[in-house]
């Protein structure tokens, strides 16, 4: 992301290779939590090609399907 862009939404970097947020408990997507929960991002690795490979990863309902994969995973902890 521009340098502008960062500091005129307030923005950061993050130092992680991906992102991972609970948009439940921070919309505002400020802290990532990618490198707290690698169960996760291991499981989502696994699940978003076998779902985009069956189809169901089709907006349908107006909402982001990655974004509801990622807050389904961080709300159904094991």
């Amino acid at each position: 992301m521009p340098d502008s862009f960062l500091q005129l939404r307030g923005y950061q970097d993050f130092d992680s290779p991906g992102l991972l947020f609970n948009l439940n408990e921070d919309p505002g997507q400020g802290i990532n939590q990618y490198e707290l929960y690698p169960e996760k991002i291991e499981s989502m690795e696994r699940l978003i090609p076998e779902n985009k490979a069956k189809g169901y990863l089709i907006n349908k309902d107006g909402k982001d399907p990655i974004e509801t994969i990622y807050t389904w995973l961080l709300n159904n902890e094991n």
